[in-house]
């Protein structure tokens, strides 16, 4: 298996990559992660990414100054300013092994941000803006959803 990350294109305007405001929602079923818009961007409503479908969550260590350290980093995160996917995933294989699951219908996403390192396993992704600071607009969407 040859796991290499590649940028996902959302076809949506980009969001502060250095944004220290950035927060992330992990449960059992879903993720969302709020982030300010571009400094260029005329809109200043928040991006809020959902994923749904989710089958594992992780954020944490290392953050922008260590992400040299991710297990990922030469496989292509380290080309990756906004988002990214995460082609012949071990992680989505290790998911899938032994279940019903198939491989097929999971993406393993990778966001890299300022103060953490989001990748998610998900079946869907959906970005929506939402007025407000990130906290509420995160906060709007998950109870909303």
């Amino acid at each position: 298996m040859s796991e290499v990350v590649i940028e996902l294109e959302l076809g949506l305007p980009h969001w502060d990559p250095n944004d220290p405001e950035a927060v992330v929602y992990v449960d059992e079923r879903r993720a969302a992660a709020a982030l300010n818009p571009h400094p260029d961007d005329a809109d200043r409503r928040a991006l809020v990414l959902v994923w749904s479908g989710c089958r594992w969550a992780a954020h944490g260590a290392p953050n922008d100054e260590g992400r040299r350290a991710h297990r990922l980093h030469s496989k292509g995160l380290n080309g990756i300013l906004w988002l990214g996917t995460v082609r012949e995933s071990s992680t989505v294989e290790g998911i899938c092994a032994g279940r019903a699951t198939s491989a097929d219908s999971l993406k393993h996403y990778v966001l890299p941000l300022k103060e953490t390192t989001l990748e998610v396993v998900a079946e869907d992704l959906r970005a929506v803006r939402v007025a407000g600071p990130t906290r509420q607009a995160l906060v709007s969407v998950v109870v909303g959803s």
